[in-house]
């Protein structure tokens, strides 16, 4: 999916940048490998934030800087946010060169329920979150969905190679890594057997037998 975002030139770089966000502009720079030098600009902060909550850093964003009436392609490259209120502080768009290819990272979306967890009690393991990939600007994509329902058993496991991905998409991950995996649930350790707890002798000090006859009656028959 392609945005759309304006954006105007800041001219004023001296102008406190804590001030221009407490007035909910952004600050940010367009930079790439056909510009001579670096555009710094201005955004709006609630509409930068919806943007980037949909589109991530890996979809196209076409630019539109005030006074100018071509947009420019560009890519979310880097984003800064402030420490306590988590807000955008600051974006690093980069202006796509016509014809290059992307070297990007989509996210792996899991999607459905195993059912070697759901039946067997099958422990998943994702390995990866994420995938590198590279193509033209106009096939990025942002997430890639894989499918859980296909794991029935201990063992079962989806690697790279088995990711559907679009037919102009160059996967540049290891094709035989590992995305997820079932593992078998750990058996619970055996408690060890209480040893039977005996009372403790006392030493010196002896019961007399019931059947003893007492001192007194000892004398009497003498």
């Amino acid at each position: 999916m392609i945005y759309d975002f304006q954006a105007t030139i800041r001219k004023e770089l001296k102008k406190n940048v804590q001030a221009l966000r407490d007035q909910g502009i952004v600050p940010g720079v367009v930079y790439g490998p056909e510009l001579k030098e670096n555009i710094n600009v201005a955004l709006d902060l609630v509409k930068l934030e919806k943007i980037f909550n949909e589109a991530g850093e890996n979809s196209l964003i076409n630019l539109q800087l005030e006074g100018e009436k071509e947009t420019r392609e560009v890519l979310i490259k880097d984003i800064n946010f402030e420490p306590v209120t988590h807000r955008i502080a600051h974006v690093d768009f980069y202006q796509i060169k016509k014809g290059e290819k992307l070297e990007i990272e989509p996210e792996l979306s899991f999607v459905g329920i195993a059912p070697a967890v759901k039946e067997l009690g099958g422990i998943l393991i994702k390995s990866l979150a994420k995938i590198e990939i590279r193509c033209l600007p106009k096939d990025m994509i942002s997430h890639i969905e894989v499918d859980l329902t296909t794991l029935k058993n201990f063992g079962d496991k989806i690697l790279v190679r088995d990711l559907k991905v679009p037919a102009d998409v160059e996967v540049l991950t290891d094709l035989e890594e590992t995305v997820v995996v079932i593992a078998a649930p750990r058996e619970e350790e055996v408690a060890a057997p209480v040893a039977e707890v005996k009372e403790p002798e006392v030493v010196g000090k002896k019961e007399a037998p019931a059947d003893a006859p007492a001192e007194g009656d000892k004398a009497a028959k003498k």
